[in-house]
């Protein structure tokens, strides 16, 4: 049998994710259950440690959606792979409702190569491929339960997102990261411009 959750790499590489903002608890707590209700995840999984299928399926309100919640993904090209939510309190000031799915296994579902080191463009296949199936899963939460902004892209930076300043000072040419912008037309998604890494400057990876 396959092995998801407990394949030695399954969890490894960091994260490609979307990440979506709230103002109040109660709507970030609404929008985890509408994340785990979306017919290309298979959830709620408490245990990492053991494959799905040796284990019981939690309800969205059974569990705390501030602990981390794993589930299966299943991408556009039908592969699955492990995923996971967290919902993170970012200085009381915003709710953070958090989607990843690991590099490592995205790796064996795509060619994703030394990502996010290496050479890197904004016509990458696997990237525009995700980028829209998480844009997508993001809508089907927006409808639902709207949120300020998402950021989406390889370990996010939460502190640059913010639809205030994007409002005062319009979307930035050079982005790290794509923005998912809710607007009088509805969303519309800003990809990435700009390499995470470049000689003498850039982002560090974090680990989560």
């Amino acid at each position: 049998m396959t092995s998801l959750f407990t394949s030695p790499d399954a969890w490894a590489g960091g994260v490609y994710e979307i990440s979506m903002e709230y103002r109040l608890l109660g709507s970030a707590i609404a929008a985890f259950k509408e994340l785990w209700a979306c017919p290309s995840l298979e959830g709620c999984f408490d245990d990492r440690e053991r494959e799905p299928r040796d284990q019981k399926k939690l309800s969205p309100d059974s569990v705390s959606p501030e602990n981390k919640i794993y589930g299966v993904a299943t991408l556009p090209n039908l592969k699955k792979v492990p995923c996971l939510s967290l919902l993170f309190d970012f200085n009381g000031a915003s709710k953070w409702l958090q989607f990843f799915l690991p590099v490592s296994s995205l790796a064996s579902a795509y060619l994703v190569g030394a990502f996010p080191f290496g050479d890197w463009s904004p016509d990458l296949k696997w990237q525009k491929e995700i980028n829209a199936w998480l844009v997508d899963i993001g809508a089907h939460v927006f409808q639902k339960v709207p949120f300020e902004i998402a950021l989406v892209g390889f370990e996010v930076e939460l502190t640059d997102g913010s639809r205030e300043k994007i409002q005062r000072e319009g979307v930035p040419e050079e982005r790290f990261d794509g923005l998912l912008l809710p607007g009088a037309a509805g969303l519309q998604f800003y990809p990435q411009t700009t390499p995470l890494f470049k000689i003498g400057q850039g982002r560090s990876p974090k680990n989560n």
